[in-house]
């Protein structure tokens, strides 16, 4: 297991987003820099890894658990398009 620091895992993060992210927790937090997407990959890298032992595994597993979800808002997102929102509040509610 290679260790890795939180710095290396935002440099690393922000290589693959494309834009800047900030450089660490403390900056995310303040939401200066007008990307609240940017501000969140820094947070959760931060508060998913803390005190982790394996950086590296968890900061996969917590990116992952976000594309999750953000992949259900797109799809509701899609559905309400589709078929109107009431209908898939309902649907998505298990009404």
């Amino acid at each position: 297991m290679e260790k890795i620091t939180e710095k290396q895992l935002i440099e690393l993060a922000q290589l693959a987003y494309g834009d800047s992210l900030p450089d660490n927790y403390e900056e995310a937090r303040k939401h200066n820099c007008g990307d609240g997407l940017a501000d969140f990959i820094v947070n959760e890298i931060h508060e998913g890894t803390e005190g982790e032992r394996d950086k590296l595994a968890r900061a996969i597993t917590v990116m992952e658990t976000a594309r999750d979800q953000l992949d259900h808002v797109v799809r509701i997102l899609q559905d309400a398009q589709q078929v109107g929102v009431k209908k898939a509040m309902k649907v998505w509610s298990g009404e």
